[in-house]
C-alpha cells in the first residue's frame, strides 16, 4: 500500500495481502418508513477500501508515525495500481496495528475516496470466470414520451385539468404534460395548477397508459384482453414484466419474437434479445380484464456466477403490537422482498462489477440470483456491497432489497361544509336544518314518527342507566373505604398484602384494587393498583413507595384506553422519582393516541430531571404525528442542557433542536451554544426573511443562492449560482 502526497511525496507503508475488500459509501437518500413507502433521493457515493497490510514488528511505530501524519490529509492511497476501486484519492478513516508476533505485525487499515457522481459507461465485459454469469442486473431504461413510440391504452381517465374550470372537493383531472392523475382537495378549486404548491390537489398516482412506466409497485395498468406497447429505449437486452395478471407476455423486436407465460406471482422475464437498438413491441394477453404492474426494458449485464447458498426474506411493514392491557393490536401492510447472495468474479473485472452496482444506487432495478426463481428475483436497490479481491477470483457479497406494494389511494370523502353546499333548486333550509318533519316523512327509511319514539325511549334508557352507575359509585366508594381500613389493619401488624374486586352490575363494569405494604430490616414497600373497566373502556392506576438503606423510589403510572370497532383511543402518563447514593432522578412521560380508521394522530413528551453532586442535567422531548392512508406528518421538539463542573473546569452545554416532517420533506433548525460559541442551522428547502408586517419579501435564500428584493417585489441582487430562478 503507498500513499502519493499532493507535492509528489511517495510512502510505501507496508505490503499489502491478497484479500484487501472493498465497498460503497452511498449517501443517496433511500428511506422506507413504517408504511413500505420508499422515498429515494440520488446523491454521491465514495469508495471505501479495507486491507490487512504485513509489517515487520520493528517499523510498528513508523508506520504508526505516518498514518497520524495522514489522519486529516487528502492523498491517493494505492492497493492497486491503474484500478479506481483500489487506486482513488482521499482519506483513511481507521487503522489498528496488530503486534502479533516479535517479527511480524498487521495493520488493518480502512480508506475511504472523496465523495463524487461518476457517470458509468457499460463495456458489456461478462465477469464471471466461466464467462457466463448467473447473477444478473436489469439496468432499466427510462421510458418518457419519446420512448413510449405506440400503446393502445388511451390516456382518458379523467378529464384534462383547466385553468378556468371550478372544481369540488373530491373532483379528479389528470395532466398529460405530467401523465398523471389529481384529485381535488378544497371545494371551489379555480386555477390552482394540481403540479403547484397550493396544497388544493393531491397526485393519486399515475395514468393508466403510464402506470407500468413509474418505477413503482402497486400501480397497475388495466386493459379488456390486451395490453400492447411499441418502445424506443436505445440499446436493450431484456424485458421484464411485473405483477401481471396475463396469461402470455409476447415480445418482437428485430430477428426476434418469443412467447412466454408468466408465473405464479405474475413475473415474465424475458433475457436473451440480441442487444440492438429499434423498436420493441411487447404484447400482454389474457382472458377478461388484464393488469400490468411494472414493465421493465433494458441492459442486462452480469455480476458473476452465484454461489451455493443464497438467502431470502421478507421485510413486514405491518403492525403487530400489544398493549399494556394485552390487547394485540394487528394492522396488515406492505411488505417486500430481500436477499442476500455471493458470486464469483474474475479479479480483472473487478472495477466492472462494483461501477455496475454503483451505477444504480438510487434507481429501482431489477436483481436476479438465478432466472426462473421468483425469490431470487427482486425488483428494488441494493442495500449494501463488498467484493473481497483475491488473486485472480474475487468474490462479491451483495445484498439487494425490494420495493413494497403501495396501497391503492382511497377515493377522498365527499364532505363539504354547510356554507358552501350549493343550492341550484332552492331547496336548501334557511336555518340549515327542518324544524319538524311530518308524519310519515322517511328518515333513512323509517317514519319520523317511529325515529322520534325511538329517539324517546333512548333518553329513557339513558336515564336509567345514569340512576344505575350512581349506585354502582356508592358500592365502588364503599369497597375502597373497606380496603383502605384492612390495608390498614395489616400494616399495623407490620407487613401485609390484600387484593379485592367486585363485579358492578351485569355489563361488564368492575373495580378492582390491589394494596400491598411490607416492612422489615431490609426496608419498606408500598403499592396500590387500581383497574376500573366499562365496556370498552377501562382505566387503571399503580402507584409505588419504596425505601432501603441506599435508595428511595416513587412512582405513578395512570393509563387509559377506549377501543370500540376501528375506533380507539389511549393515554397513559408515568411520574417517577428516584434517590440514591450518586444522584437525584425525575421521569415525567405523558403519551395520548387516537384511531379512527386509517386515520391516527399522537403525541408524546418526556422529560428527564438529574442532579448529582456535580452535574445538573435537563432532557425534554416533544413529539406530535398525524396519519391518514399511510401518509404521515410529524412536529418533533428536542431541548436538552448540561450544568458540569470537572475540578476547576465548568461546563455548559444546550441544544433546542425542532424538524418538521411531512413524507420525504423534511424542514427545521437546531441552535446550541457549549458556554463559548452560539450555533444556529437551519434545514429546509427555501428560507425567506420578512419584513415585520410579513407581506414585503426583503432576502430568501434558495439552495445556496441569496435573492434580494426591492419592497415592490422586483429582484434587486443575486448572490450564487445564477441559474436559480
Amino acid at each position: 500500500m503507498k500513499v502519493t502526497l499532493d507535492g509528489g511525496q511517495v510512502i510505501d507503508l507496508a505490503i499489502t495481502e491478497a484479500t484487501p475488500t472493498i465497498g460503497i459509501i452511498d449517501y443517496s437518500r433511500r428511506v422506507t418508513d413504517d408504511y413500505g413507502v420508499t422515498t429515494v433521493v440520488q446523491r454521491d457515493f465514495a469508495r471505501r477500501l479495507s486491507s490487512r497490510l504485513v509489517v515487520p514488528s520493528a517499523v510498528a511505530d513508523t508506520l504508526q508515525r505516518n498514518l497520524v501524519r495522514l489522519r486529516a490529509t487528502a492523498a491517493q492511497w494505492t492497493a492497486v495500481a491503474g484500478s479506481p476501486w483500489l487506486d482513488f484519492r482521499g482519506f483513511y478513516k481507521e487503522f489498528e496495528i496488530d503486534l502479533a508476533t516479535p517479527t511480524v505485525s498487521y495493520c488493518t487499515l480502512t480508506v475511504e475516496s472523496l465523495a463524487g457522481s461518476e457517470v458509468y459507461t457499460e463495456t458489456g465485459i461478462d465477469p464471471a470466470p466461466s464467462g457466463v454469469s448467473i447473477l444478473q442486473l436489469l439496468q432499466p431504461a427510462a421510458i418518457g414520451d419519446a420512448a413510449l413510440i405506440a400503446s393502445n391504452l388511451p390516456e382518458n381517465d379523467y378529464p384534462e385539468w383547466s385553468a378556468a374550470a371550478t372544481y369540488g372537493l373530491g373532483a379528479r383531472v389528470i395532466k398529460a404534460a405530467t401523465h398523471r392523475i389529481y384529485e381535488s382537495a378544497a371545494v371551489n378549486n379555480v386555477g390552482n395548477d394540481p403540479v403547484g404548491i397550493s396544497g388544493k390537489w393531491r397526485d393519486l398516482g399515475p395514468t393508466n397508459r403510464w402506470a407500468m412506466f413509474d418505477q413503482a409497485l402497486g400501480s397497475v395498468a388495466t386493459a379488456a384482453g390486451e395490453i400492447s406497447v411499441t418502445l424506443s429505449a436505445g440499446q436493450i437486452n431484456a424485458v421484464a414484466v411485473l405483477d401481471t395478471t396475463a396469461t402470455a407476455v409476447r415480445v418482437q423486436a428485430e430477428g426476434y419474437d418469443r412467447t412466454i407465460a408468466p408465473n405464479a406471482s405474475g413475473t415474465a422475464t424475458l433475457l436473451d434479445l440480441p442487444l440492438a437498438a429499434g423498436n420493441v413491441t411487447i404484447t400482454i394477453t389474457g382472458p377478461g380484464t388484464i393488469e400490468a404492474g411494472t414493465l421493465l426494458v433494458g441492459r442486462l449485464v452480469g455480476l458473476g456466477e452465484t454461489e451455493e447458498g443464497p438467502k431470502t426474506g421478507i421485510n413486514d411493514y405491518s403492525v403487530k403490537e400489544t398493549d399494556d392491557f394485552g390487547e394485540v393490536k394487528v394492522v396488515e401492510r406492505a411488505w417486500a422482498k430481500r436477499m442476500s447472495v455471493r458470486s464469483k468474479i474474475r479479479t480483472d473485472a473487478l472495477d466492472i462489477v462494483a461501477s455496475r452496482i454503483a451505477s444504480v444506487r438510487a434507481r429501482p432495478s431489477l436483481w436476479i440470483g438465478k432466472d426462473g426463481l421468483d425469490t431470487l428475483t427482486i425488483y428494488g436497490f441494493f442495500r449494501d456491497f463488498t467484493i473481497e479481491r483475491d488473486v485472480t477470483i474475487s468474490t462479491l457479497a451483495l445484498t439487494v432489497e425490494g420495493l413494497s406494494t403501495a396501497g391503492k389511494v382511497e377515493p377522498m370523502a365527499a364532505r363539504v361544509d354547510w356554507p358552501d353546499v350549493q343550492d341550484p333548486l332552492g331547496t336548501k333550509p334557511e336555518d340549515n336544518a327542518t324544524l319538524g318533519a311530518p308524519v310519515g316523512t322517511p328518515v333513512a327509511g323509517r317514519p319520523a314518527e317511529e325515529v322520534v319514539g325511538s329517539l324517546d325511549q333512548l333518553e329513557e334508557d339513558a336515564a336509567a342507566a345514569a340512576t344505575q352507575i350512581e349506585g354502582l359509585k356508592e358500592d365502588g366508594d364503599a369497597i375502597r373505604v373497606d380496603l383502605q381500613a384492612a390495608q390498614e389493619a395489616i400494616a399495623a401488624n407490620g407487613e401485609g398484602i390484600l387484593a379485592a374486586q367486585q363485579t358492578l352490575g351485569e355489563q361488564g363494569t368492575t373495580i378492582s384494587q390491589l394494596q400491598a405494604v411490607a416492612e422489615n430490616t431490609a426496608g419498606s414497600l408500598a403499592q396500590l393498583l387500581d383497574t376500573v373497566t366499562a365496556g370498552s373502556a377501562s382505566v387503571s392506576q399503580q402507584l409505588h413507595a419504596l425505601q432501603t438503606a441506599d435508595d428511595a423510589f416513587a412512582s405513578s403510572i395512570l393509563a387509559g384506553a377506549i377501543k370500540t370497532g376501528e375506533q380507539s383511543a389511549a393515554f397513559s402518563s408515568e411520574k417517577t422519582i428516584r434517590r440514591n447514593a450518586e444522584a437525584v432522578i425525575a421521569r415525567l412521560v405523558d403519551q395520548a393516541v387516537v384511531a379512527a380508521g386509517n386515520a391516527e394522530v399522537g403525541l408524546t413528551q418526556e422529560a428527564i430531571l438529574r442532579a448529582a453532586a456535580d452535574e445538573a442535567i435537563g432532557l425534554l422531548v416533544t413529539s406530535l404525528s398525524a396519519t391518514v392512508n399511510g401518509n404521515t406528518i410529524s412536529i418533533s421538539q428536542q431541548s436538552e442542557l448540561l450544568a458540569q463542573a470537572v475540578g476547576d473546569v465548568v461546563r455548559l452545554y444546550a441544544r433546542n433542536a425542532l424538524l418538521i416532517e411531512a413524507g420525504n420533506l423534511i424542514t427545521g433548525f437546531e441552535n446550541s451554544t457549549n458556554g463559548e460559541v452560539a450555533d444556529f442551522a437551519i434545514r429546509t428547502d427555501r428560507f425567506r426573511l420578512l419584513t415585520a408586517i410579513g407581506a414585503i419579501k426583503q432576502l430568501e435564500v434558495r439552495q445556496g443562492t441569496v435573492i434580494g428584493y426591492y419592497p415592490t417585489g422586483q429582484k434587486m441582487y443575486q448572490l450564487g449560482e445564477q441559474s436559480v430562478a
